[in-house]
């Protein structure tokens, strides 16, 4: 008999008893090296991931002290998003951190592993494809038009700006719980 049950989804499933964890993107390291309450730059979960997918694809990757604010800023670059950060390490058997950073300026079509895997997660474009293709027309509606909000924004303004005579405050609702 089965006590508790865990699975991932990208929205709730809506069963009695369900507990929902947003999962943060990972912690990233200070941008002010002066602030004392901050952990060191290796000590932070996106650099301990840029650092253990590197060295699978290289076994004698380091962060050194030359190297670590490159490294911090590429993680920063990726807003310490999980896949971003895997699928940019896996090139540092090939390349330099610094061409990697400079590839991130065009990092949608720069970030993709080197085969294997499903279509879908080979790059990051193509996981925002087939997420996307997974929406309903309305949903993708309400993605553009919210697409215009960086960071965190008054539930007013969402209203505002999502809604119309086609899309109701109803179906925001059940995209943005809050509102």
């Amino acid at each position: 008999l089965f006590r508790s049950i865990l699975c991932t989804s990208r929205r709730s499933l809506r069963v009695q008893g369900e507990v929902v964890w947003r999962i943060p993107p990972l912690s990233l390291p200070s941008e002010s090296t002066s602030d004392p309450s901050s952990r060191s730059i290796e000590e932070t979960d996106a650099i301990l991931l840029f650092r253990e997918r590197a060295i699978a694809r290289d076994p004698s990757f380091r962060i050194t002290s030359a190297n670590e604010q490159l490294v911090a800023n590429l993680c920063r670059k990726l807003d310490g998003i999980p896949l971003a950060i895997e699928l940019a390490a896996s090139w540092a058997s090939v390349l330099d951190l610094a061409e990697i950073f400079q590839l991130l300026n065009d990092r949608l079509r720069f970030l993709g592993d080197f085969g294997g895997g499903l279509s879908r997660h080979r790059t990051l474009e193509s996981t925002l494809d087939w997420s996307y293709e997974l929406l309903s027309e309305d949903q993708r509606i309400i993605l553009q038009r919210f697409s215009v909000f960086a960071g965190s924004t008054a539930l007013d303004a969402i209203r505002f700006v999502c809604s119309d005579e086609q899309i109701g405050s109803s179906q925001l609702s059940y995209i943005v719980p809050q509102l």
